[in-house]
């Protein structure tokens, strides 16, 4: 990962429209309007290339290979454009180019800020990650509560069901039971009925020789 930095321009002529083009991989990064400095930009990549215009007029331009970027570098330095057909930096990045067109540079190939934006993004990888375990953990204790609730739910119904189905037995045992006394008590009251019927019809010729005989004793007496 590269940062450059556009503080200054010196052409030695003069323009009307400048534009600051970056390219990486052979593909434009990034274009500004040189209106108002410095111009920053980050490129992931491990070269790239800048390009001056004035319109559509190119002014020049500079390439940075791969091989002069493979060290950690964060230097300003005042670099001279070339013809785009054979625009290759050979200068060692210590001394100041001279000649114009030369634009005001800043290159950074910081690792401590490549090693910034990776603890960075850890960082709020692991506070994105605490936040869903959290939420995880809320939502795992949230299911897990309704998996309690219907297991109390269930065990109440158990329960409530073995309750009925005992309340059922004896109600039903209960029904039988007075069913049975209503049939003996029927029995019962079926063979003393019985029993005073013949009580009755044996006590009905006694009671008439009692009066029977209450006659002829009377009928005696009288004689």
């Amino acid at each position: 990962m590269i940062q450059v930095t556009l503080y200054d321009v010196d052409l030695g002529c003069q323009f009307h429209k400048l534009y600051f083009a970056i390219q990486s991989n052979s593909q434009t990064v990034e274009t500004h309007l040189v209106s108002q400095l410095p111009i920053s930009t980050l490129i992931e990549g491990r070269e790239f290339k800048i390009i001056l215009k004035d319109g559509s007029i190119t002014i020049g331009s500079i390439s940075f290979p791969p091989k002069q970027l493979n060290k950690q570098l964060n230097l300003v330095r005042w670099i001279t454009l070339f013809d785009p057909k054979d625009d290759q930096y050979d200068g060692n990045f210590i001394e100041d180019d001279i000649e114009q067109p030369r634009i005001l540079l800043r290159i950074e190939t910081n690792y401590q800020y490549q090693q910034k934006m990776f603890k960075n993004n850890l960082l709020s990888s692991c506070q994105l990650n605490q936040k869903e375990n959290t939420q995880q953990h809320i939502d795992k204790k949230k299911v897990q509560q309704i998996l309690d609730d219907h297991k109390d739910m269930q065990n109440k119904y158990n329960s409530l069901k073995e309750d009925l189905l005992a309340y059922r037995d004896i109600s039903q045992q209960e029904v039988k039971q007075l069913e049975q006394e209503k049939q003996s008590y029927l029995q019962e009251n079926k063979a003393l009925k019985q029993q005073i019927q013949i009580l009755k019809q044996n006590e009905l010729p006694i009671h008439d020789q009692q009066q029977k005989n209450g006659t002829n004793n009377n009928n005696n007496k009288m004689k």
